[in-house]
């Protein structure tokens, strides 16, 4: 007989393995493409450079990590090349950048003293060095360039034009990966810089079909019936049926399936999903014999109404409630649509004269109001600042959710009750 605490253990100690354990899903086109061109690097000389944009979470390092795991799992490109890796974040500048692709290859035990100089004498011992070997028998170098954009923040941008520069060139072969959130990073590429750059890029997207995040969500929550590792000790077969039964049937309820519906659009990425789940794991007590909708619900209500936009929301003036409300109606009437300040302005306009009288407030100060709400990034331009048009005719997007702004009025401590029935009122144009 088991005793119920150490299956509690034995329980959380499978989720939590589980939801550690990086799984690449969906991207098998994208493995492909990455692992050929590092492929033919490694084996065939071929330099080249790519780029894979994406936004924050979608599995951009997760799936070039499983490339270069799929390289040194293959007999023909193990052990037949180096990789550096350099981070936006940590590498600031190129001389950095350099001593410590310098230190990753190891090419400082071979001449001492010489890559402590200058950022100019660096730059000509790693050039030297790569030039020193040919396509044929030189090791391959797989340079993984993390926070790619800013890398383009550095002068001149000397260390990507020089790595560009090898890579279209027939000296030793390398091949140039640069991550990056940004959809018009090559445009941030100087003319030089981008014409060595082989334009070849990848782009990623979130996953936001709620049968597939299920399908994700039930696979974390499902205990094995068997395990590789000896050490670990065996769940009986009738608790494990138990659990994984009830882990489907909780997923099918349909409190549960709205709430994964509304993290989808919240944040869909699966990171956010797996924190919320390991929460679920470290909460599982002598007493958890079965997988409930309740403890799903409580769990992902928590994670969910941590809503940093809906509490920013709830500390704005009356006012800029009121520009809020009148950016939702015109997004409601137009589908969704860029709008402009005279846009907004006509839909409060609307608003205050019917609700306000005299008290209306002056279009100067609602101009100021519009900014201060584009400062807190609650709207965003569209295409970045126009030189063309004067400012209150620059098109922006709206950056909330209908929701969010529903629960920020209900819940705004002090709201004057004919602007809170306008947020929920029908628009009219």
């Amino acid at each position: 007989m088991v005793h119920l605490s150490e299956t509690a253990s034995e329980v959380r100690q499978c989720l939590k393995k589980s939801l550690c354990w990086p799984r690449l899903r969906g991207l098998e086109s994208e493995r492909a493409q990455i692992f050929n061109v590092l492929k033919r690097t490694v084996c065939f000389g071929e330099s080249d450079s790519l780029i894979v944009v994406g936004p924050k979470g979608c599995g951009k390092s997760l799936l070039v990590n499983t490339c270069l795991e799929d390289l040194e799992l293959d007999e023909q490109t193990a052990e037949a090349y180096s990789t550096v890796k350099l981070h936006g974040l940590v590498h600031t500048d190129d001389n950095l950048a350099l001593k410590d692709i310098i230190q990753q290859l190891h090419v400082d035990e071979l001449e001492g003293d010489r890559v402590t100089g200058s950022f100019a004498d660096n730059l000509l011992f790693v050039l030297q060095s790569l030039e020193s070997g040919d396509r044929k028998s030189s090791k391959a170098i797989i340079f993984i360039l993390d926070e790619f954009e800013l890398f383009c923040d550095h002068r001149n941008q000397t260390l990507l034009y020089n790595l560009f520069d090898v890579a279209q060139s027939a000296q030793a072969p390398i091949c140039v990966v640069g991550l990056t959130c940004r959809g018009d990073v090559i445009e941030l590429l100087e003319k030089r810089v981008k014409s060595r750059f082989s334009h070849r890029q990848i782009s990623l997207f979130y996953n936001t079909d709620l049968s597939q995040r299920k399908a994700v969500v039930a696979s974390y929550l499902t205990l094995p019936y068997s395990v590789t590792d000896q050490q670990e000790r065996l769940l009986p077969y009738e608790f494990v049926k138990a659990w994984n039964d009830s882990a489907k049937e909780a997923l099918e309820d349909e409190t549960v399936t709205s709430l994964l519906k509304r993290l989808l659009q919240v944040d869909p990425s699966e990171k956010t999903m797996k924190n919320i789940l390991f929460r679920f794991a470290c909460e599982i007590d002598a007493d958890t014999r079965t997988v409930t909708a309740k403890r799903l619900k409580d769990v992902f209500k928590r994670q969910i109404n941590v809503d940093m936009k809906k509490d920013l929301l709830k500390d704005l003036s009356v006012l800029e409630i009121c520009m809020v409300i009148a950016m939702k109606h015109h997004c409601d009437i137009y589908d969704g649509e860029p709008f402009n300040f005279e846009m907004v302005l006509k839909q409060y306009l609307k608003f205050a004269s019917q609700n306000m009288g005299h008290q209306v407030t002056q279009k100067p100060i609602l101009y100021k109001v519009f900014e201060r709400l584009k400062d807190l990034e609650l709207i965003q331009p569209v295409g970045g600042a126009s030189k063309t048009y004067k400012k209150e005719f620059q098109l922006f997007t709206f950056n909330l959710l209908h929701s969010q702004v529903n629960e920020a009025v209900q819940s705004y401590v002090g709201l004057p009750t004919d602007v809170s029935h306008w947020a929920t009122s029908n628009p009219t144009a």
